[in-house]
């Protein structure tokens, strides 16, 4: 018997259900800036999102960064 798919969880759904590991903090704002942990696709697209989004994205964070700057941002080192 072939396994059953399961059902994709909404942004809402899945908002609410990490509320409580957050700490707390449950929103960014715009008035502070944004650093994004992670300059990988997924990270350049977020920062992307935010940026058209009017948020101020101050650069990128990573544990071992291969360059100085992403998409014109700089790229720190974590630690």
């Amino acid at each position: 018997m072939p396994a059953q798919a399961c059902p994709k969880p909404s942004f809402d759904e899945f908002s609410q259900s990490v509320k409580g590991s957050l700490g707390g903090a449950t929103a960014i704002s715009p008035n502070q800036p944004v650093w994004i942990f992670g300059a990988g696709q997924f990270g350049k697209d977020i920062s992307q999102v935010l940026i058209r989004r009017g948020f101020d994205v101050a650069g990128f964070v990573e544990t071992r960064p291969q360059r100085e700057t992403v998409n014109g941002l700089p790229l720190l080192a974590w630690g």
